[in-house]
């Protein structure tokens, strides 16, 4: 088709499109918004449930199966019309755990189930069996055809795309992956550019939402990367969804979902990347899409919104000229700082010492603090300051925002100092994307005797 019959096409069908999405809106004014009401009183056109990564085990206590559990019981209250499930939803292949989400399933929704978008991750093939026979074990105990989905729910549609092997970082071939997708994506563009396509894979596409530069795939980003029609869920990393990071767009939409299993963070910084805590933090997410926006709400596995005053609403039709979630959005942040009269300290619980403990008064932020980073210098046998090194701490924000700290404990590992020195200390605070507090706390401190056999 010559390029400009095909634009004038493109233009007819975005019309047709608008010209549906009004009707649509007229309707639900009409049908559910009276007097004493307002628009988001309405149902949506439709209500879609996203989770990923319980990795469960053949185990009713298994916390993975206990969240799901609490996940499905209140995506039920919330009346999903679908639920997207984005993989890893056996620890490791095994067939009794798709029974048991199927059970789980009619308990929770009864005869009235949600149309669902079922995927695997890479723990979904980790059972010994090779790939092809992997995704025969995942389709026939899970209940569906193939392992790879399409659907037309409720006039969207859906695409569920498994990776092709069970590899950490996927597999999605041009041959294989982009032949399935293709004729869904090109039929969708050219007949209703603009309309939401939503596609699950377990894998986020390499540098999109945070982690994706850790765990991501690249060869995702060029099979979406000329729809902008797209919104992606994606598992895998296990990173927040509180982090404002985990939405972002370029040439597509993409939404991490983070895990009902547990949470991970990334590397470098103390105390590592599965906080403490992180068993407990299960979250998952509730996609309305009304006529004229799509607003994701996170929620924690208890069902209790998590930043409700920070909903993520994207503008529809979809187009990249009015996508919101770019990369720009880290020049308009601010960065934290510690209020007035903050204080730091650093102390050590026994002498001689195997570790140092570090106290203060907790960085504010527009957002939330999302690490520390401790600037360290030693007094040297000439009497001056030197450079030693730099400690990034996460903060505490993973066991939820709203219930980090005002005055945090951090532990310093004792092989990061030496014994008996002289240090100085500045304590910067650092936003999600980046940005550092501009005044540190600084404290003194001088080291004791070390343990025997530390460094």
């Amino acid at each position: 088709m010559p390029e400009e019959e095909r634009s004038g096409e493109l233009r007819k069908a975005g019309h047709e499109w608008k010209n549906m999405l009004l009707g649509a809106a007229l309707a639900l004014v009409a049908g559910c918004c009276g007097v004493g009401t307002t628009e988001t009183d309405c149902q949506p056109l439709i209500r879609i449930g996203v989770l990923s990564d319980t990795q469960s085990y053949p185990d009713e206590n298994n916390h993975g199966q206990l969240f799901l559990k609490e996940a499905l019981a209140n995506l039920h209250k919330a009346q999903i019309d679908v639920l997207i499930y984005g993989g890893d939803i056996s620890d490791n292949g095994n067939p009794h755990v798709y029974a048991d989400y199927r059970e789980i399933m009619r308990h929770e929704f009864g005869s009235t189930p949600p149309e669902q978008i079922l995927i695997m991750g890479n723990h979904d093939y980790w059972n010994g069996l090779p790939a092809g026979e992997a995704r025969k074990n995942f389709a026939r105990n899970i209940g569906q055809e193939s392992p790879d989905v399409h659907k037309e729910i409720k006039g969207f549609t859906f695409i569920g795309l498994s990776p092709e092997d069970g590899s950490l970082h996927g597999t999605y071939t041009a041959g294989k992956s982009g032949k399935f997708l293709a004729p869904i994506l090109e039929k969708a563009h050219r007949e209703q550019p603009g309309k939401p396509v939503f596609i699950v894979t377990h894998h986020p596409p390499r540098n999109t939402v945070y982690g994706a530069d850790d765990w991501g795939n690249s060869d995702l980003v060029e099979l979406f990367r000329n729809y902008p029609e797209i919104v992606n869920f994606s598992g895998h990393t296990h990173y927040s969804i509180e982090d404002e990071r985990a939405i972002f767009q370029q040439d597509f939409t993409a939404v991490a979902s983070q895990s009902l299993s547990y949470a991970e963070l990334e590397s470098g910084k103390t105390p590592g990347t599965v906080p403490a805590y992180g068993g407990d933090e299960g979250r998952y997410l509730i996609v309305d899409v009304y006529p004229e926006r799509m607003e994701i709400r996170r929620f924690d596995k208890n069902g209790e919104e998590v930043k409700p005053e920070a909903r993520w609403v994207l503008p529809l039709p979809l187009a990249r000229k009015s996508f919101r979630y770019t990369a720009e959005r880290a020049a308009r942040r601010g960065a934290p700082e510690f209020p007035g009269g903050s204080e730091c300290g650093i102390y050590f619980p026994s002498v001689p010492f195997d570790k140092a403990l570090l106290t203060f008064d907790a960085a504010k932020h527009e957002d939330f603090v999302h690490s520390y980073a401790l600037v360290l210098e030693k007094r040297n046998p000439s009497g001056n300051f030197e450079p030693a090194g730099e400690i990034l701490f996460f903060s505490d924000f993973p066991q939820g925002v709203n219930r980090m700290l005002a005055r945090p404990l951090f532990e310093i590992p004792g092989e990061k100092l030496e014994a008996n020195t002289e240090y100085r200390a500045k304590l910067y605070a650092i936003e999600s994307f980046g940005k550092r507090s501009s005044v540190p706390l600084e404290c003194g401190f001088t080291t004791p005797e070390k343990k025997s056999g530390r460094n």
